[in-house]
């Protein structure tokens, strides 16, 4: 059975990670909090120049070159490390 599922894009992370301290947020993150999204559901995002994939929550996945190498990454990438990320996340 397959399930569709929608999925958002965003610059930024969501506003509520954005609020959190990371170590690797950009310092000047509040200026771009009226950005961020404030969706529940799956994102894509960039802008943190984190330097690994892992969103700020299982439903989440850093898109930014980065974190992928400095090469683009397939959607066919980002469909796997979500679904390795969420199986992880339920054991």
């Amino acid at each position: 059975m397959t399930t569709q599922q929608s999925i958002a894009m965003s610059h930024f992370p969501r506003l509520s990670a954005l609020a959190e301290e990371h170590d690797d947020w950009p310092s000047n993150w509040n200026e771009f909090a009226d950005m961020a999204p404030t969706t529940e559901g799956w994102l894509l995002y960039g802008h943190t120049h984190q330097d690994v994939p892992d969103g700020t929550d299982p439903r989440s996945v850093n898109v930014g070159l980065d974190a992928w190498d400095f090469k683009p990454v397939s959607e066919q990438q980002i469909l796997a490390w979500l679904v390795s990320r969420n199986s992880n996340q339920s054991r």
